[in-house]
């Protein structure tokens, strides 16, 4: 699981759990969890994670709306929210074409669970020193042909009481 800024920025990496393993799954686990969640409880409420529908939708954690209709304010909001979400799928994208030893990671990263991640770990951290010093992406490609699909496919999202979260939503879709 990645989190990054607008910059491409790497702000949080959890490379402990293998591909298979949904970043769901990853997220409820993790420390940020705990963290956004202190935050919110805290009065923090002006920096939200933009999650896909396989997410559970929570204050600090926007998600599309299921099954929107073309044409609506839902929509709208989606392709939004895709577009914001796609920075993510870039600074992946940036990161394995920096470090070419992470293209095939999940399948060819041959070393121990422990050594794989702090080899993921490192490469985030001089991915963002290169970032600093604005150092050129070698054969930089384009990695903003993400598209929006409004099928959550078979991800068990938590069943819990988001009214708090839809109103944070609804109210960023009365903005569009």
């Amino acid at each position: 699981m990645v989190v990054c800024d607008h910059t491409m920025k790497i702000r949080y990496i959890n490379a402990k759990n293998p591909g298979a393993t949904h970043d769901s799954m990853v997220f409820n686990m993790s420390s940020l969890k705990i963290h956004l969640e202190q935050q919110h409880l805290n009065g923090l409420r002006n920096t939200w994670l933009l999650g896909d529908a396989g997410y559970a939708l929570k204050p600090y954690l926007m998600t599309p709306f299921r099954n929107s209709e073309e044409g609506s304010l839902q929509r709208a909001y989606n392709k939004q929210h895709a577009k914001g979400g796609s920075i993510i799928e870039r600074t992946i994208g940036v990161l394995k074409n920096r470090f070419r030893c992470l293209l095939q990671a999940g399948e060819e990263l041959h070393y121990i669970p422990k050594k794989a991640t702090q080899i993921i770990n490192v490469c985030a951290a001089l991915h963002n020193i290169c970032l600093f010093y604005n150092v050129q992406i070698p054969d930089e490609e384009e990695f903003s042909n993400v598209t929006y699909d409004d099928d959550v496919g078979d991800v068990e999202v938590e069943p819990v009481d988001n009214s708090q979260a839809e109103d944070i939503r609804n109210e960023i879709l009365r903005t569009l």
